[in-house]
């Protein structure tokens, strides 16, 4: 189970590939370099949470170092005729392709996990801050860190929220459920900051699979 920084770490190196396809459409001279230095980058971000795909990058960065060298795999299709850089390119947009798929696919049930764990964080902070039970933490509060445990407890004892918080807990941990208390218990994320759905479903705020909670 991937955490939340190690997931953003992994989702904001995926966030260059526009900038790659940018130069692989404009025939950037370099491209084959920057999309080299991305996929070590990105190897080494999956290795360091030990996920098996980074064998994966680390074979497309291989192909992309043969067809440097004039070999080109089989199946990699190349428009026009055939000349060394357009054999790169092809071979750069394969390597780009095949890598965001495979990572995307690899984190998708952490991201969706994260993303419930979220979704039930702003609705607890929304109901647990009409009722008290959590403040806005200005994040340069000397007492910042004990602030959070303090609301977090709150939310975890109390009668009728206290299911859902440990729900949530659950799905991301105790450390990452006071990051994401900490984003969600800020000014721009209280009740009128919620999408309508969220707003309508305050009134009854329950853990999936246990009895409703009524407002």
């Amino acid at each position: 189970m991937l955490r939340i920084v190690n997931v953003e770490e992994i989702e904001r190196l995926l966030l260059a590939v526009p900038g790659l396809v940018d130069r692989l459409e404009r025939k950037d001279a370099e491209l084959d370099l920057h999309a080299r230095e991305w996929l070590v980058s990105l190897e080494a971000a999956l290795q360091a949470n030990r996920l098996p795909v980074a064998s994966t990058i680390a074979s497309l960065r291989c192909q992309i170092k043969a067809a440097q060298q004039g070999s080109v795999l089989p199946g990699i299709r190349i428009s026009g005729r055939l000349t060394p850089r357009r054999a790169v390119r092809a071979v750069v947009a394969e390597s780009l392709a095949a890598a965001s798929s495979a990572v995307l696919e690899t984190i998708a049930k952490d991201r969706s996990r994260i993303d419930e764990a979220e979704r039930m964080m702003r609705q607890l902070v929304a109901r647990g801050g009409s009722r008290g039970l959590v403040s806005v933490i200005p994040p340069d509060a000397l007492d910042h860190g004990a602030k959070l445990g303090a609301a977090w407890r709150n939310l975890r004892d109390d009668e009728e929220l206290g299911q859902v918080a440990i729900h949530v807990e659950g799905l991301v941990g105790p450390h990452d459920s006071l990051i994401l208390l900490d984003r969600c218990s800020t000014a721009d994320h209280g009740p009128e900051a919620l999408p309508p759905g969220h707003r309508a479903s305050l009134g009854t705020l329950t853990a999936p699979g246990a009895a409703t909670q009524e407002a």
